[in-house]
């Protein structure tokens, strides 16, 4: 399972990946994942804890489909942007697509921002 979300991850934060790929019943099926589980944990806490009293799940479960949709459509484009501007620094190809790969897994490889 794990190695299924990593290749999602990989490929959708790839600048050469087509937006298109961003509709793919696997990222579908991810953001769906990630939702859920991310609904039920505040369920939890909601009735363990007595936090997060007033949090309609329904209506969080709405917002977090649409950010995080959202969220691998920006971080697709941010990819590419940061390739194009190093491509436009350096000419080189492999050069820029490993930078680029570098910074986008600095900025998202964690615990939080895996989806």
């Amino acid at each position: 399972m794990f190695e299924y979300l990593t290749n999602i991850y990989l490929e959708t934060t790839d600048p050469r990946t087509p937006y298109t790929r961003l509709i793919a019943t696997d990222v579908v099926f991810s953001v769906l994942l990630h939702t859920v589980t991310y609904v039920l944990v505040i369920f939890i806490l909601k009735n363990t804890l007595n936090i997060f009293e007033k949090m309609n799940l329904f209506n969080l479960f709405f917002f977090l489909l649409i950010v995080m949709s959202l969220g691998f459509i920006a971080r697709l484009c941010r990819s590419k942007c940061i390739m194009e501007s190093i491509m436009k620094k350096n000419k080189n190809y492999a050069l820029s697509l490993e930078k680029t790969k570098d910074l986008m897994n600095n900025a998202y490889f964690t615990w939080y921002f895996l989806s």
